[in-house]
């Protein structure tokens, strides 16, 4: 992954460079196990001199600003795909390399046409294309609501070509209806599956923000097989000792002491195991964060501001060497 922010990206601490989506701003990625255990990176990406949502719709609705219009569909046609690269001529069967396409890198990867063009048209067949599982339908209540994979891929959502409609938004084309987005310098280098979407709308930037921090802040367990953890904790604690449950302490102490016993026969994935122990990291990001314990930041200020000593101490702490939340802003660290 670092290898890939720094030269596909092209961001690093020490010097910015032009890579695959222009300069890069700021990035955040979160590291998470697939249901068969495989990791997987989901990374939010700001480009340097990217507008926000508004300031788009605005250019677009109120300026009517064409030239950007077009510079702005022009610069996401080149950046993100979704068809099937047609297969060199006069190239058959036979002459397809052996094995599958992600297994094939380094110097067996073909640097020149057309070998390299049936590269990619193998690629994009194997990583991109999508096969409907009962997954697409997980939230489909049954007839008679139309049965509809929730990823919205259907061979019939066909759009030959990118545009810009009436109310301002941008419709994306999308050639192939089952195919994923990708970049196509992305997919030559990391070899997988992959999904690229560019945020241009506000309730867009939500989403995406409310999935990567669903993802971050999800538990490893779902509600029932936590309740069934839980049931567990409790019978194998009661078994193994007397408990008093009759005051609020010995009541909390129990409820703690089941949670580490939940905590400590938590299912985790080969990959994972490795990855911890080998001390990988499970997110990315270009800037610092500094924790918040909510819980108790509540506390502080709630018994502060009846006292009324807030202000006292923001004043004392004004020359103090812990950085102010300004300079914690200026200095790009966020909470």
């Amino acid at each position: 992954m670092k290898t890939f922010i720094e030269h596909v990206l092209g961001h690093s601490p020490n010097r910015q460079k032009l890579g695959v989506f222009g300069k890069v701003a700021a990035y955040y990625g979160c590291v998470e196990a697939q249901g068969r255990g495989s990791l997987h990176c989901h990374m939010m990406v700001w480009i340097k001199g990217g507008m926000d949502p508004n300031a788009i719709r605005q250019r677009i609705n109120e300026l009517h600003d064409e030239e950007f219009c077009r510079r702005l569909i022009t610069y996401l046609d080149d950046c993100i795909i979704n068809e099937v690269p047609p297969k060199p001529p006069d190239v058959s069967e036979d002459q397809n390399p052996l094995g599958h396409p992600c297994q094939r890198f380094g110097d067996s990867c073909p640097d020149e046409e057309p070998a390299r063009q049936l590269d990619i048209h193998n690629l994009v067949k194997e990583c991109q294309t999508h096969r409907h599982e009962k997954t697409c339908y997980k939230y489909w209540k049954g007839p008679p609501e139309p049965k509809k994979c929730r990823f919205d891929l259907d061979p019939d959502n066909v759009k030959l070509a990118s545009e810009i409609d009436d109310n301002g938004n941008i419709l994306l084309r999308a050639v192939d209806g089952m195919i994923n987005n990708y970049n196509r310098t992305i997919l030559e280098c990391v070899r997988c599956n992959m999904d690229v979407k560019f945020i241009a709308s506000g309730p867009d930037a939500k989403a995406i923000m409310y999935y990567i921090t669903d993802y971050v802040t999800k538990s490893p367990l779902s509600a029932h097989a936590s309740y069934v953890a839980l049931e567990s904790a409790v019978k194998r604690l009661k078994d193994k000792e007397k408990v008093d449950t009759s005051s609020d302490s010995a009541a909390a102490s129990l409820v703690q002491r089941c949670a580490f016993s939940m905590l400590s026969n938590q299912e985790m994935s080969a990959q994972q195991v490795a990855s911890e122990l080998l001390d990988l990291e499970d997110h990315f990001t270009s800037d610092r964060f500094r924790n918040l314990y909510w819980l108790q930041a509540r506390s502080m200020v709630t018994d502060s501001a009846s006292t009324g000593t807030v202000v006292e101490e923001a004043e004392e702490s004004a020359d103090s060497d812990e950085p102010s939340i300004d300079r914690l802003l200026d200095e790009r660290t966020y909470i």
